[in-house]
């Protein structure tokens, strides 16, 4: 493997690594959390409750402290889906960057 291959790997995992950490969020509520509204993206670190204003804000609930009252019908979760297609367009990207470096050199 070529010096700028194993650069253009590491560099792919890193960034798959951060996108991994600061993930993208959906926000659900209606009957059985039927509707569904992008999020943001926001660090996996944090709970629910200390999810920046910004995720929150769009649907209009109001964050009130430790004390912040949401009904059973609003709920936060990891937006898999579109996380794993961020990770394959990466993996995709960096491949052929890769295999270009193959050549390149």
């Amino acid at each position: 493997m070529k010096k700028h291959q194993t650069r253009v790997l590491w560099l792919g995992i890193i960034v798959m690594v951060a996108m991994g950490v600061y993930a993208p969020w959906t926000i659900t509520w209606g009957p059985a959390g039927g509707v569904q509204t992008p999020g943001g993206y926001a660090c996996i670190f944090n709970t629910p409750d200390s999810l920046p204003k910004r995720i929150l804000d769009p649907i209009g609930v109001k964050v009130s402290g430790a004390s912040q009252q949401i009904s059973a019908s609003f709920g936060l979760r990891l937006d898999v889906e579109k996380l794993l297609l961020q990770w394959a367009l990466v993996g995709m990207v960096g491949y052929g960057v890769y295999m270009s470096c193959k050549d390149g050199d």
